[in-house]
């Protein structure tokens, strides 16, 4: 054969040697999870899970929108039975828009000078959720501090570029900090984000820190669990950049659709992960959670210790086998993960008591 000659490919052969491949890789990541939580994952790998086009998103939007409000109460309440929880709505406008927030609390018990507060940050790669998403995750926070949760639905990607989001997570912050009385909150003020919510509470941290204010919200602790923080995915582990709870390939798209084409949305506030050490100086106290099986687990890493290295009060926790954002596989079975929830609780305390 001539060096000239074409070089034909057979492309339903070259796609099944990819699928086998990658298949190979995924039951190697399913493998490296926690046993019980196994079952979990093979269950999101039987369904699209790969969202790298826009109409990709429109049907994963449509299959994440189960949760609501009642779900939440339902969980608080099957978990802690005897127990209630109120839901409140609230809103207010933004350049023309209505944000909307909701507020779960425990009945008035007449507590002196108000609850402390846990302001939360919904993840969903800046594409898709609501502020509803993986909330039940942190209902401990609510029933073992008698604290108020409040929850911001921020407008989402492509439709809307960064720092549209931000921006709503940081006024949502503001309006309640302004209404703290009426909502029955004290000045204990905890940030709360998972995954690219993390992203935005730790971007609200900084301009609630750069905030000429003198009335601006005072943050006593910050919870980043499982941030998503690199935009270039340069740190992300290869290892695990096809796990079925949150590949690589999501994690790309999901960065290009929350940046747009503007240089000019690139900032340490929309981009937390690029600050130098000395632009995280005087950074709320932080508990950095990531998982183990998760691509993003070394730029969690990273982030948490580029807070240590600025002087900051900053506690990081890997999830040994659990895989992106795979708490939410724990209501019910407290028995797993125990210490980490618990030291996730604990943390919280800490803060609302030293603040």
């Amino acid at each position: 054969m001539s060096d000239e000659q074409p070089l034909y490919i057979n492309t339903k052969h070259w796609l099944r040697r990819r699928s086998t491949d990658e298949n190979i890789k995924v039951d190697k990541i399913i493998e490296a999870c926690e046993p019980q939580l196994r079952p979990a994952l093979e269950t999101i790998r039987q369904q699209q899970y790969k969202v790298t086009t826009r109409e990709q998103l429109a049907r994963v939007r449509e299959r994440t929108t189960e949760s609501n409000a009642k779900s939440i109460l339902d969980a608080y309440h099957a978990r802690y039975p005897g127990s209630h929880l109120e839901r409140v709505e609230w809103s207010f406008e933004r350049q023309g828009h209505i944000i909307g927030l909701t507020i779960f609390r425990p009945p008035d018990d007449g507590t002196a000078g108000g609850r402390p507060c846990v302001y939360y940050i919904h993840g969903g790669g800046f594409i898709f959720g609501n502020r509803w998403s993986g909330i039940a995750t942190i209902i401990h926070l609510i029933h073992d501090h008698n604290a108020i949760c409040v929850t911001v639905e921020y407008r989402l990607a492509p439709e809307w570029n960064a720092p549209t989001s931000l921006e709503d997570c940081y006024h949502g912050l503001v309006q309640v900090w302004k209404q703290r009385e009426s909502f029955g909150i004290n000045d204990r003020l905890l940030l709360v984000g998972r995954s690219a919510g993390a992203n935005l509470a730790a971007g609200v941290a900084l301009r609630v820190r750069d905030s000429q204010d003198q009335g601006k919200p005072r943050i006593c602790g910050q919870i980043l669990s499982f941030p998503m923080l690199d935009h270039t995915s340069t740190m992300a582990s290869e290892k695990f950049s096809e796990s079925p709870a949150w590949p690589l390939c999501n994690n790309r798209f999901a960065w290009a659709q929350y940046l747009g084409d503007e240089e000019e949305n690139v900032t340490i506030y929309t981009v937390p992960g690029i600050a130098a050490a000395q632009d995280l100086c005087d950074w709320p106290r932080t508990l950095v959670e990531y998982a183990h099986v998760d691509c993003l687990s070394t730029e969690a890493h990273h982030f948490g210790e580029k807070l240590e290295a600025a002087g900051n009060d900053v506690e990081i926790i890997p999830w040994e086998g659990l895989f992106h954002c795979g708490d939410w596989t724990l209501q019910g079975r407290q028995d797993l993960y125990h210490a980490e929830l618990q030291s996730r609780s604990e943390w919280a305390g800490r803060c609302f008591r030293d603040s």
